[in-house]
């Protein structure tokens, strides 16, 4: 702690903050909405290139954060999130075309 309050001052650095619980949890939120607003708009082949693009875009972003203003993000949690729920989206949405194949679609 000692280290960093001297380098914050001697060097100008910011000092190391965090979000709290609540922010954290909205951080991770969001990108869970990334990932499955992905999922949905996204054939599996491009979706698997977004996800990766979504992740360096989440490290780069909790990078610059960590530099720029000394805000500490979680960064695990978010790319979990983000893999988690476009992969369990794109198989809800497999699930369903692949239940409309085999049920009879009703007569009018």
């Amino acid at each position: 702690m000692a280290s960093q309050i001297l380098s914050a001052v001697l060097d100008k650095r910011p000092l190391v903050w965090a979000f709290p619980f609540w922010g954290d949890m909205l951080w991770v939120f969001g990108w869970s909405v990334v990932g499955g607003m992905l999922a949905i708009q996204l054939r599996p082949l491009y979706l698997g290139l977004a996800v990766i693009g979504g992740g360096i875009c989440l490290y780069g972003l909790s990078y610059g954060l960590l530099l720029q203003s000394g805000c500490w993000v979680p960064l695990v949690p978010a790319v979990l999130a983000l893999v988690a729920t476009s992969g369990g989206v794109t198989a809800c949405l497999a699930s369903e075309a692949q239940r409309r194949q085999i049920l009879p679609q009703p007569q009018l």
